[in-house]
């Protein structure tokens, strides 16, 4: 995977992932649609999205910077 590529991909995941995260808190959730409360299954769909998201994130990086940086350091 080429570095700049993998660089893009890993902040790309990141800010997906925390927007969702964010996204499935009530006040967030509210500021952005107006709605009161978020309904659960959409918390939890937003969390487990937010969930993946990082743990793609976290490949992006092993790739790009090995695993001593990149995360899974043994």
């Amino acid at each position: 995977m080429n570095g700049v590529l993998a660089a893009m991909a890993a902040w790309g995941l990141s800010y997906g992932a925390m927007a969702a995260l964010g996204l499935a808190m009530n006040r967030h959730h509210e500021q952005l649609t107006g709605q009161r409360g978020v309904p659960r299954r959409r918390r939890i769909a937003l969390r487990v999205a937010g969930v993946l998201l990082l743990a793609l994130a976290l490949w992006a990086c092993r790739e790009l910077w090995g695993p001593s940086v990149g995360g899974w350091a043994c």
